[in-house]
């Protein structure tokens, strides 16, 4: 349980370095940053979905549930829900970030 549980810190480096990667990059002028800050949601939210999924699968296989019973077990269920929540670092600083970041810059 707790090697899966340890992956969520992977989950947080790879969103803190994504998010990095978008100030460092985005487009700021006032004509850009719109269509900017929407290229940049839509390649997060795309490296979420691939982290989340992949980094899910090693959870979920480190707490030995690839395919172990056909009806859900408590067991799978807690790897489901430990894998499922790896959504949770990405959602957040991309939320919060914007904020923080560049603050006069809010909608």
């Amino acid at each position: 349980m707790l090697p899966a549980l340890l992956l969520h810190g992977l989950q947080w480096f790879l969103a803190c370095l994504s998010l990095d990667l978008a100030f460092r990059t985005v487009d700021v002028r006032p004509e850009h940053l719109p269509r900017s800050r929407a290229r940049w949601a839509r390649f997060h939210g795309l490296l979420a979905a691939a982290a989340t999924l992949l980094i899910g699968a090693a959870q979920i296989r480190l707490l030995g549930e690839a395919g172990a019973l056909p009806l859900p077990s408590a067991r799978s269920v807690l790897g489901a829900l430990v894998a499922g929540s790896g959504w949770l670092p990405w959602w957040l600083l991309w939320h919060f970030g914007w904020r923080k970041q560049f603050p006069p810059l809010q909608d």
